[in-house]
Formats: C-alpha cells, sequence, structure tokens
C-alpha cells in the first residue's frame, strides 16, 4: 500500500537501526574496511618495530597488535572470525618481521626460518604469540554502544522554554 506521498509502507519488513542512530555497516562493507585497516595498520606496526629495534629496544608485539587495531578500529561492527584472520596473519606477520632482522646463521632463507620457529628464543616465541592474541582481540571490532538514557541529568542544569530560551520556572 502506498503513502499520500507516493512512499511504500513495507517498513516493517526493514531492520531497525541500532540504538545509537548511526547504522551498521554491512557485513561485506565492514570486511573489506576491516582488511585494508589491517594492512595499513600491519604496515604501521612492522615500521614501528623495525624502528624501536635502531633505538635498542625490541618491540614484536607492535606488528601484530597494530595489525588488529588498524582491523577492528576501522570495521564498525563486531565480526569474531575476521578477529581470527587477524590472529593468523599477525602470527605470520610477527614471524616475518623476526626474520627480516634476524635470520638463522646457518641458512638466511625464509624457508629454512619458517622450518625452524621452534629454534627461536621463548622470549620471542611468546611476543609474537601476544601479537597474535592482541590482533584477535582487536581485530573483531566492536558495535556501537547504545546512547545511555539512564544517566540523571546534571543538578547544576536548569531547563529551558524552548520558545524563550528562558530558565522555566516550576510552579508549587
Amino acid at each position: 500500500m502506498d503513502s499520500p506521498n507516493g512512499e511504500s509502507e513495507d517498513r516493517a519488513e526493514q531492520p531497525a537501526p541500532p540504538p545509537t542512530g548511526r547504522r551498521l555497516p554491512t557485513p561485506a562493507v565492514c570486511i573489506i574496511r576491516g582488511v585494508v585497516g589491517g594492512v595499513v595498520g600491519g604496515f604501521v606496526g612492522y615500521q614501528i618495530f623495525h624502528w624501536l629495534l635502531r633505538q635498542g629496544y625490541y618491540g614484536l608485539l607492535f606488528p601484530g597488535t597494530l595489525l588488529g587495531l588498524g582491523c577492528g578500529g576501522v570495521c564498525g561492527r563486531k565480526i569474531i572470525p575476521l578477529g581470527i584472520v587477524c590472529a593468523m596473519c599477525a602470527v605470520v606477520l610477527g614471524l616475518y618481521s623476526e626474520w627480516s632482522v634476524a635470520p638463522f646463521v646457518a641458512d638466511r632463507g625464509l624457508g629454512y626460518f619458517a622450518a625452524h620457529v621452534q629454534d627461536l628464543r621463548p622470549f620471542t616465541l611468546a611476543m609474537i604469540a601476544l601479537g597474535g592474541v592482541m590482533a584477535f582481540w582487536l581485530g573483531q571490532g566492536r558495535n556501537p554502544k547504545p546512547a545511555d538514557k539512564s544517566k540523571p541529568p546534571d543538578p547544576g542544569h536548569q531547563p529551558t522554554n524552548p520558545a524563550t530560551k528562558s530558565p522555566t520556572s516550576v510552579v508549587e
């Protein structure tokens, strides 16, 4: 049935918008935004890792963490499988970052490094794993929080009359 202005009244079939008043992006849009954000975050994390290493610090946690932060920060909704993919990519990026600065002496090739990951120091493996955990946690994104309407009004705020823009008086 059409309304007087020519619009269809099939609105009952459409899902209600979230309580924040904003619409959540579709999962496809969220995934695309997440992948782009993850690539940018991973690149920035890789660069920060190298910069910190030149300063004398070992920040192997940064590539994976920033990959997850970049993905989840721009996603716009919570998608747990996206967090799982971020965790896997973060572990790979962490291993690549370690190989790029400290390949094995016996063979400097990436294939040899991948075949002998178990020979890395426990601290290095822990940093890579922690980067993967952080990437999962941050990479899954967050749903927007609904507006909290249960807060009491500010006691110092006096309501105003919208017509006159002057404070309203309470008559007892």
